[in-house]
């Protein structure tokens, strides 16, 4: 093994549990989106629950992998389905449509009302962990730039990033591993000098690609133990057991 000096993370389902604050978020959103539809409350309830569904999530924060969020394979069948969920209800398509879409834009704004320091008790003392030890750490994520700035400061790690890619910049996504290699040239870094920590098989492919020298996925995202463990080095119910990693941390 490599001597490790840099980590990269993704960010939703890493750093925290994807559904536990991104559901209760959505449920929030629809909630107020919907107040205006002349549903009632037994049908806005039930059209809810219906929707997150069909989009990936409950509100209680479980996630399902055949969402529209995480399962773009099937982007086209999941957008009907869920066009025809929302005609059976009288609703208009294009007021949801819109909707959704600034929800998937993750908006800084909507982020920064319905989130806390709360939503995020582990993430802080593993990233405060690994940046007193030495490590170079980066982020790189699918969200926008403004919606993961604010997720930063709640978790309180801001100042401890050096690195950070997002879905605004020009740089390809993951599990292409462009990313990778700019944070390699940043840095003067080698691959196998860069750890890389994921909830996802395009996480884990992304280090794989960019011939990361250790990959470490955690179960908070969407991910399956058995698909995972095929290309993770070491495998953590969430970013809390990275504290004990005998190679981040020997």
């Amino acid at each position: 093994m490599p001597t490790i000096k840099a980590i990269l993370f993704d960010k939703d389902g890493t750093l925290f549990g994807y559904g536990r604050v991104w559901g209760p978020i959505m449920s929030d959103y629809i909630d107020r989106g919907l107040e205006g539809t002349g549903l009632d409350e037994a049908g806005r309830r039930e059209y809810k629950d219906r929707l997150m569904r069909a989009a990936g999530f409950d509100s209680e924060g479980g996630t399902y992998p055949d969402g529209i969020i995480f399962s773009h394979k099937g982007f086209l069948r999941s957008f009907w389905r869920i066009f025809r969920l929302t005609v059976s209800y009288g609703l208009n398509p294009f007021y949801v449509g819109r909707l959704s879409y600034r929800f998937l834009r993750k908006n800084g704004d909507i982020v920064a009302s319905a989130i806390s320091e709360e939503h995020f008790p582990d993430a802080y003392p593993v990233i405060r962990k690994a940046y007193e030890r030495g490590y170079i750490i980066g982020v790189v994520t699918n969200d926008t730039e403004a919606s993961a700035s604010v997720f930063m400061e709640k978790m309180r790690i801001r100042q401890y990033i050096s690195f950070l890619r997002t879905k605004d910049g020009r740089t390809r996504r993951k599990p292409h591993p462009g990313a990778l290699r700019e944070f390699c040239r940043e840095f003067g870094l080698r691959s196998e000098e860069v750890a890389v920590i994921g909830d996802s098989l395009s996480d884990m492919l992304f280090a794989r690609n960019g011939k990361a020298g250790y990959a470490v996925a955690v179960m908070t995202g969407f991910g399956s133990r058995e698909e995972l463990s095929r290309y993770a080095d070491a495998i953590y119910d969430d970013i809390s057991g990275l504290a004990g990693d005998r190679v981040l941390f020997p």
